[in-house]
């Protein structure tokens, strides 16, 4: 088992683990009785289901790998275990790279990023009012945050930015993205965008997606300084990036040199490529007109318009905004 698989399953171990505690909780009569509690663990199992399925997958797909190599001694049966090892190793790769992408989104699901930004100047007391909102909520719901505040040169709120931080936290919070507002007497709006928090790319290249070639290394002039071939160029074959060494005589030492080039030329790559991805989705909802809630303080009602469900408005200001959210 190479390193990137070793990784990979201790990771998605420690997930498979959760779930099954979670598995045994959910079905516990004294959690059960406590329904908000319950649904929570619910969501929480769900979210992490298929990371559980595909770490028993890819064990199983190992195991079966390694039985395979054992029975190599059957020259009989030498060429068909050849193949059925070539098959396991074609599975192998496909389950670790879904199961890396799973692990990777449920880390980004651990924190979100919510951004309100008052429609005008006038709105900037109901802002404070939505903030006061999201705040009570996180509280009541066991969630940390961080808030910042970033004004205009003439000291008006441009927007407040909280880092919510906690297990599912931008899963549940989501589907807050798009226009709050408050009608008479305060005539007021205020945009509200949900992002997950993005996560610096965490490459772990497959041995098995390099292509190496070996060659002379040569000196000024292109004249062969060296009988041994001792440079090395590595190819990372999903993306084409090649990252060359021929600094030493030892050859090595200059693929060593060539893969830690590469991994930090690949990292790059899928760094431009998550950025990219994560602009346009938060230009899009920067576009989003969607009203998704309104605070009517003259009947002292909320009404989300996701849901067509109302609430006593006093209760939301306390932070009681799970069943708006829980419904979407």
């Amino acid at each position: 088992m190479n390193d990137y698989i070793d990784q990979l399953l201790q990771k998605s171990k420690v997930i498979k683990e959760r779930y099954d505690e979670l598995k045994e909780l959910t079905t516990a009569s004294e959690i059960i009785a406590h329904n908000s509690y319950w649904l929570r663990l619910v969501n929480e199992q769900k979210s992490i289901e298929d990371i559980a399925f595909f770490h028993e997958r890819l064990a199983y797909a190992l195991k079966e790998k390694e039985i395979c190599l054992n029975l190599k001694s059957n020259i009989q049966y030498d060429k068909l275990i050849d193949e059925e090892i070539s098959a396991l190793d074609i599975q192998i790769k496909e389950l670790a790279k879904e199961l890396r992408q799973l692990i990777a989104k449920e880390s980004e699901d651990q924190t979100a990023i919510i951004e309100l930004i008052p429609d005008t100047k006038k709105s900037e007391k109901f802002s404070q009012e939505l903030i006061s909102i999201y705040k009570n909520f996180f509280e009541l719901e066991g969630y940390t945050f961080e808030e910042e505040r970033v004004f205009t040169k003439s000291g008006t709120l441009k927007k407040v930015e909280l880092k919510v931080f906690g297990k599912g936290a931008y899963s549940l919070l989501k589907g807050e993205s798009g226009i709050h507002k408050a009608p008479s007497p305060l005539n007021a709006a205020c945009k509200v965008i949900v992002m997950p928090q993005r996560l610096n790319v965490d490459i772990d290249i497959s041995p098995s997606d390099i292509k190496t070639d070996i060659f002379h290394s040569s000196g000024a002039g292109g004249q062969h300084i060296n009988k041994v071939e001792t440079a090395v160029r590595l190819t990372h074959i999903p993306t084409g990036i090649t990252a060359v060494c021929q600094d030493t005589r030892s050859q090595h030492k200059n693929r060593e040199k060539a893969f830690e080039n590469l991994t930090k030329k690949v990292k790059l790559h899928y760094q431009k490529i998550s950025q990219e991805k994560y602009d346009r989705q938060k230009k899009a909802l920067m576009k989003e007109n969607t009203i998704i809630r309104i605070y009517d303080y003259l009947r002292n009602k909320a009404i989300d318009q996701k849901t067509n469900l109302e609430k006593n408005l006093d209760e939301v200001k306390a932070g009681d905004i799970r069943i708006f959210i829980e419904n979407i």
